[in-house]
């Protein structure tokens, strides 16, 4: 979404309308453009610039680029860009999911195979509530952590509960600044980081 920042905030906010759409699509290329002039980030410019190209060959930019041909990054941005848009608009990670099959010919079957083991793994999981005395690096937070009062975010939900941040947490446990308890899963995000590493392979 580069490109978007070269864009008025009329026109994002009215991206409906036919002409303003069509200048919406071009961000990936006007990103892409911004980014070339930039020594040594020719291959990210290349992967912004095909992050909305189908595997198929249609979509943006309008050129013979297909397949295995669509950068690596741009293939997952892809998958993932849509599959965010889909999640946030109230479908859920498997009707997400199911959407991008049902439209296949746009991704790269390996990315999207690579995503369906995630989802996977993520309908797995199985969230508990444990003291923050309790935590341990096999565990990953299952929601964000704010500060009580000033509603500062302290961690990201999916942060691995590493000794710094178990440390920091107990600290400000006890001067009630936040909950004494908190949601986690066990270890399968870390599956999550293997299939992922092992898709780029």
């Amino acid at each position: 979404m580069i490109g978007c920042v070269i864009l008025s905030e009329e026109t994002t906010s009215k991206i409906s309308r036919a002409e303003e759409l069509q200048l919406f699509e071009m961000h990936p290329c006007l990103g892409s453009d911004m980014i070339t002039k930039i020594p040594r980030m020719q291959g990210i410019a290349d992967c912004i610039k095909y992050q909305e190209k189908h595997f198929d060959g249609s979509g943006i930019p309008n050129d013979d680029v297909n397949g295995k041909n669509i950068p690596l990054g741009a293939r997952i941005l892809k998958v993932v860009l849509d599959f965010d848009r889909l999640e946030a608009s109230g479908l859920g990670i498997n009707n997400a999911l199911a959407q991008l099959q049902q439209n296949s010919n746009k991704y790269d079957p390996d990315v999207l195979a690579t995503l369906s083991e995630c989802v996977k793994i993520e309908n797995a999981q199985v969230i508990e509530t444990v003291k923050i005395s309790e935590l341990n690096d096999e565990m990953y937070l299952a929601e964000d952590i704010h500060h009580s009062t000033t509603d500062l975010l302290i961690v990201c939900k999916g942060q691995q509960a590493t000794e710094t941040i178990c440390k920091r947490l107990l600290n400000l446990s006890k001067n009630d600044s936040i909950n004494s308890h908190v949601t986690i899963t066990r270890g399968l995000n870390s599956k999550v980081e293997e299939t992922l590493l092992q898709a780029q392979a």
